[in-house]
């Protein structure tokens, strides 16, 4: 495809794009792909028009795809935040490591990484602390030995409140976490005020 066609099917995408018209936007950043799949604005238009019709899935997909054209730190520092906005912490934090071994600016993306570490850190120090209640609980239970007469119902009973346990302690180390880091705004507004970039999207 020639440049000058590349780049006026880009700028449709990103009228497209501004006006909220995403699925023509996937349209014609797809169709630019087809033509030259080394072609990089074409997957941001593509993954932030998927992000916004809640694609999240297909999203990661092309990241994927996009990621064998190029080792872009940009690339994975968005794809590391679509990790984030899916509670995918890990994934997350590995993405964030490599933009920041890519040359990533440092002010914006060494948050991050701490951020999601910590996260990921203190959610299971809590599932440990919880397992090992769990754990207690049923070694008091099992101290009986009359294993004959073990009650299965109650064990299941324990193994589900292990589960509650860990699931309410992630939650709610993550909600105070999210609160505590003045990242509830930028995260609901996060695609919003890239929009405000577009004409860097289109250049990339």
């Amino acid at each position: 495809m020639a440049e000058l066609e590349q780049k006026l099917l880009i700028d449709l995408a990103v009228s497209h794009y501004k006006d909220g018209r995403y699925k023509e936007t996937i349209r014609l950043c797809s169709d630019i792909l087809i033509l030259d799949e080394t072609y990089i604005a074409a997957y941001y238009g593509l993954t932030k028009s998927l992000i916004r019709l809640g694609r999240y899935d297909e999203a990661l997909e092309i990241y994927g795809k996009a990621l064998l054209v190029s080792r872009s730190k940009e690339l994975y520092k968005r794809r590391g935040d679509l990790y984030l906005k899916l509670g995918e912490y890990e994934r997350a934090y590995k993405d964030y490591i490599v933009a920041k071994l890519l040359g990533y600016n440092k002010d914006e993306i060494i948050p991050k990484v701490v951020f999601t570490f910590k996260i990921q850190y203190e959610a299971r120090k809590k599932s440990y602390e919880a397992f090992e209640a769990a754990l207690e609980k049923q070694q008091k239970y099992l101290q009986k030995d009359d294993f004959d007469n073990i009650d299965e119902e109650y064990m299941k009973e324990m193994q589900e409140e292990y589960d509650e346990q860990v699931s309410i302690a992630f939650d709610e180390y993550w909600g105070a976490h999210y609160k505590h880091n003045g990242l509830t705004k930028y995260y609901d507004d996060y695609y919003d005020d890239n929009d405000t970039e577009l004409s860097d999207w289109a250049e990339q």
